[in-house]
């Protein structure tokens, strides 16, 4: 037991140091730095594309359309905001959830750059009806998320302040070393991407570099950890309270973590509708939480 105790104690002061508040500004810089760096690096990549200066089948991977460029920034700031989603599970699951859903609207928003991109290398001429359907459905979709990601955290501010159960040190601690595990896990999942998009540039065909350059396997894999990481902090957290209504909403985000994972392996408009639904389903568990777990007050006659 006080081996345990000593390696949780150990796994957190490492998880709060490597996380400080000074690094965590940081990383927000180099996070900016380095999309600046990726979108001017993929213009250039097109311009060369288009001058003929490379070969054919790297420029075919590339294309020609400048605005497909934007597609690249927002990559690498949806892979940042992801290890700001594993600082945030010490915090509170719902600080978790809410992060989550900021992850699925930027992905969906970012999908939005992408259907312009692809509008622009049409002639406008030619357009049709149903080829402007998609980039509509993504726009009003990214706008419904955005809505609904600042009525999650409104309801999440009405929580009532509860008695703080025996032992929540301890199980703090735990969420952080699982998310020092969890980053670690992320970096190195990070750095297999960035490996295949390299071999798959270089040895061709593109196809399956160009998916890890987007980053869509990155995002699959990383809501699959949270999934079974949620559902480790719902089981620990059964040690510590055996209140029905937390059991209950711990349970039901694990649920929202599940249909956002399968969200974002569909296709628009599918993608669009699970998203939402998981963003309704845990503004409606957090709300009857919240109002389940209000004082009672005693009214006397």
């Amino acid at each position: 037991m006080k081996f345990a105790d000593t390696l949780i104690r150990s796994a957190a002061d490492l998880f709060d140091r490597s996380y400080s508040p000074e690094r965590v500004i940081w990383l927000e810089r180099g996070a900016v730095g380095l999309a600046v760096v990726g979108y001017l690096a993929h213009l250039g990549l097109i311009f060369l594309a288009g001058q003929g200066w490379m070969l054919p089948e790297v420029s075919r991977m590339i294309g020609n359309n400048y605005l497909a460029a934007i597609y690249t920034p927002f990559s690498i700031v949806l892979m940042v905001e992801v290890f700001f989603l594993v600082l945030a599970i010490p915090a509170s699951l719902t600080s978790s959830i809410g992060k989550q859903f900021e992850i699925m609207s930027l992905i969906v928003i970012r999908e939005v750059f992408a259907d312009i991109g692809d509008l622009f290398s049409n002639e406008f001429e030619s357009l049709k009806a149903e080829q402007l359907a998609p980039i509509s459905i993504d726009m009003l979709g990214s706008l419904a998320m955005f809505a609904l990601v600042a009525l999650f955290y409104h309801v999440s501010h009405k929580k009532h302040r509860l008695p703080k159960p025996k032992g929540i040190d301890r199980f703090i601690a735990i969420k952080k070393m699982a998310s020092l595990v969890l980053s670690m896990l992320l970096i190195m999942l990070a750095l297999t991407r960035l490996a295949e998009w390299g071999i798959g540039f270089i040895g061709m065909p593109v196809t399956a570099g160009l998916s890890a350059l987007t980053g869509d396997t990155f995002f699959h894999d990383m809501f699959s950890l949270m999934i079974f990481t949620d559902v480790l902090i719902l089981l620990i957290s059964m040690i510590y309270t055996t209140s029905y209504e937390q059991i209950f909403r711990n349970a039901g985000f694990v649920i929202t973590t599940i249909i956002l994972r399968m969200a974002i392996t569909i296709d628009s408009p599918y993608q669009v509708l699970l998203g939402l639904g998981a963003m309704l389903f845990g503004i409606g568990i957090l709300t009857i939480y919240n109002y389940a777990s209000r004082p009672l007050v005693e009214v006397q006659n």
